[in-house]
């Protein structure tokens, strides 16, 4: 129930951390009732499902070893010799208990009794299940390391918030007030905490199609819009945009007395706001640089902005998902979609201008002009 609820909203997976919790409460239960089950009836039946268990949980870690071992780019893992010495006491423990649990007394070797008993396959099973713990924790041990995406997805970001504090640092006077646009603004802020004041400027979230409108979108509730300057699809849900409206940024830096404005990109493209930032009056670009590693990504726009001459021209910078979701909620009633279809092809810039963002300007062109 908690993980449908997680996912019926829509949320990351950092929201799963108390499903986590439970789950690793049920997993040490299991294995408990695995133990207790296995010494209270211990079979050769038993021992051979454990044996699959174990063989088939090697399989499945496998690409786990692999990537932990044969990559050159990950880190190895190294065993301390104070994991070296429980492990190897718990060998040596394991292996004698069984010599001598089946291993009768020498005043026993000519008892038939002693050699009837099933206490060799209870100890058996037990050195079976102890084996097959030690393998579970090497196999845990030695699949630490992250896969290589994360990794490089981990070091991209670090070096990017770190590059942006030591620019501000560097650039911009003590006090002053800088503006976060809405990707990786938490990380960023919190390392200047005393050396500027931190404001955010996110974009407007909630924006759905609606063809009745000058531009054929509309914020939720609120009064239609015509002032957009930049659209972006939701990452979460398919039928939302995220976007950024001319009259909110102007007030926003006016209101707050921002002079600054960092923006990073966590996507493989530019977001719309930083080609809206570059084409609008009383912005300068004071820093820009791209941060890479692997097949990971970063940048970065830092501008230098004059609340008082910020204007934005009329256009409206839209990525090509979020063209793709407005053209389709258009196609559906294509008979109220024409005037707005027909506003939004005279001021629309999709980014980014490749063969896709043309045949989506064609479908657009045609639904104005039915």
């Amino acid at each position: 129930p908690l993980v449908l609820l997680v996912v019926s909203v829509g949320e990351g997976p950092r929201h799963y951390i108390v499903q986590i919790g439970f789950l690793v409460a049920l997993g040490a239960t299991g294995w408990l009732r695995l133990v207790v089950g296995l010494f209270r009836r211990p079979s050769v039946r038993a021992f051979i499902v454990l044996a699959i268990a174990v063989v088939v949980a090697a399989l499945l870690a496998r690409p786990m070893l692999e990537a932990a071992f044969l990559h050159w780019r990950l880190p190895r893992v190294r065993v301390s010799r104070r994991l070296l010495v429980p492990l190897a006491l718990i060998a040596v423990a394991v292996v004698v208990g069984w010599i001598r649990s089946w291993t009768p007394p020498r005043r026993q070797w000519l008892s038939p009794s002693r050699w009837s008993r099933p206490r060799w396959s209870r100890s058996l099973t037990g050195a079976a299940l102890v084996l097959a713990v030690v393998t579970g924790a090497a196999v845990q041990i030695a699949s630490a390391p992250i896969a290589r995406a994360q990794i490089d997805t981990d070091v991209v970001r670090s070096t990017a918030v770190q590059r942006a504090v030591d620019w501000v640092r560097a650039n911009v006077p003590p006090g002053s007030t800088v503006a976060f646009g809405s990707q990786l603004t938490v990380e960023t802020a919190l390392r200047l905490r005393g050396d500027v004041q931190t404001v955010l400027i996110s974009d407007d979230m909630g924006i759905v199609v609606d063809p009745t409108t000058l531009l054929g979108i509309r914020a939720g509730g609120d009064p239609p819009a015509a002032d957009w300057v930049a659209l972006r699809a939701s990452p979460t849900d398919v039928n939302l945009f995220f976007g950024y409206r001319a009259g909110s940024v102007v007030s926003d830096f006016r209101a707050l007395g921002a002079r600054f404005w960092v923006q990073t990109d966590v996507d493989q493209s530019i977001s719309p706001i930083v080609q809206a930032l570059r084409g609008a009056t009383g912005v300068v670009l004071a820093g820009h640089w791209v941060t890479t590693r692997g097949s990971v990504r970063l940048e970065t726009s830092i501008f230098k902005v004059d609340p008082g001459r910020l204007a934005f021209p009329d256009r409206v910078i839209v990525s090509q998902d979020a063209l793709a979701r407005i053209i389709a909620g258009f196609e559906r009633a294509p008979a109220a979609s024409v005037t707005a279809a027909g506003t939004l092809l005279a001021r629309v810039t999709v980014i980014p201008d490749d063969a896709r963002a043309a045949a989506l300007v064609q479908r657009l062109r045609g639904l104005a002009a039915p």
